[in-house]
């Protein structure tokens, strides 16, 4: 069976959501259907990015995304059981 599972880039993330902050006189619904996305998506992609202080390297990093080398040092091991 096909991954149904859309991934987006971080860039279009990060222009979704100024795009939606810019334009606050397109309702939330509207601006989610002309980008294609769910409501809840943009609504989540909103919340991260206010979350992430603006920092746009910082936002919408994915979970094996790491900031820096230490950090990927700094992950936990994978259970071999």
């Amino acid at each position: 069976m096909a991954n149904k599972h859309q991934q987006y880039t971080q860039e279009f993330k990060t222009d979704s959501v100024k795009y939606r902050l810019d334009h606050p006189e397109v309702t939330l619904e509207e601006c989610a259907a002309s980008l294609g996305l769910k409501r809840g998506t943009l609504s989540r992609w909103i919340s991260e990015y206010r979350q992430s202080s603006k920092d746009e390297k910082e936002a919408f990093r994915g979970s094996r995304n790491y900031s820096s080398e230490a950090e990927k040092g700094n992950r936990p091991l994978a259970s071999g059981t």
